[in-house]
């Protein structure tokens, strides 16, 4: 997913905006108390798709109400959620990016 791209987050029989942005990027900070370029595992994927829905919901003005909590209560419904997801490719570059250095 490029950055400042909004595409739709199928989880379940909802589509939900889900926006990669700079915005994102501090969500996803502050959520996760770190940088974006040292993400990895799970929990921060699960808190970079929280951000990039919340962004996504916020740019395309449309109503997100849950919490974190909430949201991860609602994925673990539906597992493939994480598999269909674009913005996983943010995790594959910054592997390659530590590598090369």
């Amino acid at each position: 997913m490029k950055i400042l791209e909004t595409k739709f987050l199928q989880i379940g029989e909802e589509k939900y905006p889900i926006r990669v942005s700079f915005k994102t990027y501090i969500k996803f900070e502050e959520l996760a108390g770190k940088s974006i370029e040292k993400i990895g595992g799970i929990k921060d994927v699960t808190y970079l798709l929280y951000a990039g829905v919340k962004v996504g919901s916020e740019f395309e003005k449309t109503e997100f109400k849950l919490s974190y909590n909430e949201f991860l209560d609602l994925i673990d419904q539906y597992p493939d959620v994480v598999n269909q997801v674009e913005v996983l490719e943010i995790n594959q570059k910054q592997k390659k990016s530590t590598k090369k250095k």
